[in-house]
């Protein structure tokens, strides 16, 4: 069971020039099950620069996260921090 995923921004980015301004305007998660059908989705705005930090608590059977990012800030470079997907078994 997948029961969070968490998108965290480049605010502490090690170089402080990348922390600002290559974020996204919107995130959407998909939860694929084994054999590749979305059984959950939900999106999140990611207004302001850095990036907010966003969780999502889907609670779902899956096997697969996919990230669909949006609106990019910057048109040559892009990108967040890290993301923790927390699994129960």
């Amino acid at each position: 069971m997948i029961s969070s995923v968490t998108i965290i921004s480049n605010a502490n980015n090690s170089e402080p020039s990348f922390r600002t301004g290559f974020g996204f305007e919107a995130v959407t998660i998909q939860i694929l099950d084994a054999s590749g059908n979305i059984v959950h989705q939900e999106s999140a705005v990611l207004g302001g620069t850095p990036d907010p930090n966003v969780t999502f608590n889907p609670a779902v059977e899956g096997s697969t996260v996919v990230l669909n990012f949006s609106g990019h800030e910057s048109d040559d470079c892009g990108g967040f921090g890290e993301y923790q997907v927390l699994v129960e078994r």
